[in-house]
């Protein structure tokens, strides 16, 4: 039995208790992303009569210290870089179920991976922009040690050979999923080919970055989308602080919540870790890359379509 079992894994071995999520990130910096997760996880927690426990930990202080003690924990939900902590580790060994917002190798017992398709995501996206005609497309990355970041950069690689894209590596410039990283990386990108061989297209891996690479790009004279086009993902920048709308992989953040705290009250039923559980995101095509109607790219396709991914 894994945790895709869905109804013979559940229910009558349930009991009240209190689950744990840790989340990698200072209170005071909280985006919009946590928020919509723990409203998931609560939701879906309060209707299994659950209570939820939140603790925070970030760079400058990485060991997670609960105030909860283990024993009254049913079990964690963790995101965020904190694979490695120390305490999580023995959590883990004592055999307390977790569920991994995200993906990290290395941690064992009963773990299982909740996360969004981050594949499938940056296929829509590059495949988008391919088929608008932009081959020169570059790309703004997140922090290089995050396991989403790599997916999806290995996958980008993938397309540019599948689909015969600009392979320079010129084209990949690092960013840390800022909106101030992304108006530098897109000025870097510009600076690296000031000509007629120039980017046509920018991959910012958030809509933060994506921003920031509009403002760089309309600040440096070009027109978005008709000289450079830019696609974020997550589509969890809050949409009046965005200078255009734009073209994103939305993840359904509160979907993705409900579906992690399903999985861990599957593993304190009994059943066994499986292989990650997907959950699908949908491409949002946005006038960063089609313009406003009169743009020469729109391909009759409307503002903020909205188009379901072939796989999940």
């Amino acid at each position: 039995m894994t945790t895709g079992d869905a109804a013979a894994a559940r229910a009558p071995a349930r009991r009240r208790g209190r689950i744990g999520v840790v989340l990698f990130t200072s209170p005071g910096e909280i985006g919009p992303f946590a928020p919509k997760l723990l409203f998931g996880i609560a939701h879906e927690a309060s209707h299994h009569d659950h209570e939820v426990s939140v603790w925070f930990t970030s760079a400058d202080r990485p060991s997670v210290t609960p105030r909860a003690p283990a024993g009254e924990l049913t079990g964690m939900i963790v995101m965020g870089k904190v694979a490695g902590d120390p305490w999580l580790e023995q959590l883990a060994a004592a055999g307390l179920p977790i569920v991994l917002i995200g993906r990290w190798a290395g941690m064992t017992g009963r773990v299982q991976a909740v996360d969004a398709d981050h594949v499938g995501g940056t296929e829509l996206l590059i495949g988008h922009l391919a088929t608008l005609g932009r081959r020169r497309i570059g790309v703004i990355t997140g922090l290089l040690d995050v396991f989403d970041v790599i997916l999806r950069l290995h996958t980008f690689e993938r397309l540019r050979v599948e689909l015969g894209l600009d392979r320079a590596d010129d084209l990949v410039v690092a960013g840390d999923f800022t909106a101030a990283s992304g108006e530098a990386a897109m000025l870097e990108l510009l600076r690296r080919r000031p000509g007629a061989d120039r980017v046509d297209a920018v991959f910012a891996m958030n809509d933060a970055m994506a921003a920031g690479a509009i403002r760089a790009a309309t600040r440096s004279g070009l027109r978005v989308p008709d000289d450079v086009a830019v696609v974020g993902f997550d589509a969890s920048f809050e949409p009046e602080l965005l200078p255009m709308e734009v073209t994103t992989a939305r993840q359904n953040v509160t979907e993705l919540g409900r579906r992690a705290t399903r999985a861990l009250l599957d593993l304190v039923a009994g059943a066994e870790p499986g292989d990650p559980e997907l959950v699908g995101v949908d491409l949002v095509i946005g006038e960063s890359t089609i313009g406003r109607g009169t743009s020469e790219a729109t391909h009759d396709v409307p503002v903020a379509q909205e188009v379901s991914p072939s796989v999940s």
